[in-house]
C-alpha cells in the first residue's frame, strides 16, 4: 500500500494522522437514563473534533468494539472519576483517557470533563462548565472545552492531584 493509501486507511479506522502522538481515550460520558443518548453522542463528537485536530485518539465506538457493551458501560459508569477511569480505560492500550459526566440541572446542562494518565491515574486537568438547556451547540461546546483540557488550559487548582481537597 502507498503512503496516501494507509493514511486514507487509518483515517477510516478513526486513527489519527501523526502516527508518533501517544494515544488518547475517549470514553463515553457518563449520566442518567434519559441523557445517556446524548451523552453519549458527545462523547464520540468529542473524539472526532480531536481526531480532525491531529489527535490519535480511540473514540466510545472503537473502545467498545474492544471491550464489549458491558465493560463499555462500566466504563461510562466511570463519569469523572480519576481511579475508576484509568482502571477500565487500561485493556484499551491508551495512554491517557477524557472522561466526563453530563447532568441536568435547573435550566442547564452541567458537564464535567477530566482527562487522566492511565498507568498513574494521574489527573491532568478538569473542568466543569454549565451550558443552558436545549442548546443545539452542546456537542460543539464539549468538543472544544476538550481541546482546551488537552492544550492544558483548563486544570483548576482543585482538580490538580497535590493540590488540597
Amino acid at each position: 500500500m502507498t503512503t496516501p493509501a494507509l493514511l486514507a486507511a487509518a483515517l477510516l479506522l478513526g486513527a489519527a494522522p501523526d502516527p508518533a502522538s501517544p494515544p488518547l481515550g475517549v470514553a463515553p460520558f457518563g449520566a442518567a437514563p434519559q441523557l445517556s443518548f446524548s451523552a453519549r453522542r458527545a462523547a464520540e463528537e468529542v473524539a472526532r473534533a480531536l481526531a480532525s485536530d491531529g489527535v490519535a485518539v480511540l473514540g466510545p465506538d472503537r473502545a467498545e468494539a474492544r471491550l464489549g457493551r458491558e465493560r463499555t458501560e462500566l466504563l461510562a459508569a466511570c463519569g469523572a472519576d480519576a481511579h475508576c477511569l484509568a482502571g477500565a480505560a487500561a485493556p484499551l492500550g491508551v495512554e491517557r483517557v477524557l472522561g466526563g459526566e453530563l447532568q441536568q440541572g435547573e435550566g442547564r446542562y452541567r458537564a464535567r470533563l477530566v482527562l487522566v494518565r492511565v498507568k498513574d491515574e494521574r489527573v491532568l486537568g478538569s473542568v466543569e462548565r454549565d451550558l443552558p438547556l436545549g442548546t443545539k451547540r452542546l456537542q460543539a461546546e464539549l468538543a472544544e472545552v476538550a481541546r482546551r483540557l488537552l492544550r492544558g488550559g483548563e486544570a483548576p487548582a482543585a482538580a490538580r492531584p497535590d493540590a488540597p481537597r
